[in-house]
């Protein structure tokens, strides 16, 4: 089945049964926003979902309590799959979460030129998450959407405005315009609030026009910079 059919057949019947959320969620020593909590919600209910955000939105740490919430709500030998399309960004995941992570290839099993839409399934995996998922092409997505049972919880997290898969597709673009439920993280963490601009323009970034549209001060600001100084 292409992945064509496969989301067809999601778009009809998109969500799951409810799972109950505690109302408070933390990972680690974090206590989540309630958005950060609707993007749980929205992953664990949902047979495929996106959420979106730039870097320092959290989404790492989502990774994290949405693993933790779906092991809450299943036996513990209900096995799940946390993966990300590059080795690099799945060792970071693993070092930053504690949780197993694997290259998309290497959870699938495939090397780059195999046939990812083989009659293996996935029929014990109740929850797929993937990380840096605009990286992901439409062939990883087919090999996943093709092995995933019904009842599975596929979640694709990504920043819009990182690197686009070298393959053909550019998923979370299509998946939004089907109407794939999802959600935008709009928090930024990752800078102090002495950083008040640079924390502003990380997150206002998709929607500048232009240079004159930033925010300056001491954590953002332009140095000049001689032209043959500049290699």
């Amino acid at each position: 089945m292409t992945a064509a059919e496969r989301l067809a057949d999601i778009l009809k019947d998109p969500t799951l049964p409810v799972l109950a959320i505690p109302k408070e969620l933390r990972a680690g020593d974090i206590l989540l926003s309630e958005q950060q909590r609707e993007a749980i919600e929205l992953a664990l209910n949902s047979r495929l979902s996106v959420i979106l955000g730039g870097a320092g939105c959290g989404k790492t740490t989502l990774i994290e309590a949405i693993v933790h919430c779906f092991r809450e709500h299943n036996d513990a030998f209900v096995p799940y799959v946390v993966a990300a399309p590059t080795g690099k960004a799945a060792r970071n995941l693993t070092e930053r979460t504690g949780i197993e992570a694997r290259t998309v290839h290497g959870a699938l099993g495939k090397s780059p030129d195999a046939n990812f839409l083989d009659a293996v399934s996935w029929n014990c995996i109740g929850l797929v998450v993937v990380d840096e998922a605009s990286m992901v092409s439409l062939e990883m997505l087919a090999g996943i959407l093709n092995r995933v049972r019904r009842n599975c919880r596929v979640v694709l997290l990504g920043d819009p405005n990182q690197l686009l898969s070298v393959g053909a597709g550019n998923i979370l673009s299509d998946l939004l315009t089907l109407g794939v439920p999802s959600i935008c993280l709009q928090q930024q963490y990752r800078q102090s609030t002495d950083a008040a601009a640079l924390r502003q323009n990380v997150v206002d970034f998709p929607k500048l026009n232009g240079e004159y549209e930033l925010r300056w001060d001491d954590s953002f600001r332009l140095l000049p910079a001689d032209d043959r100084a500049i290699p």
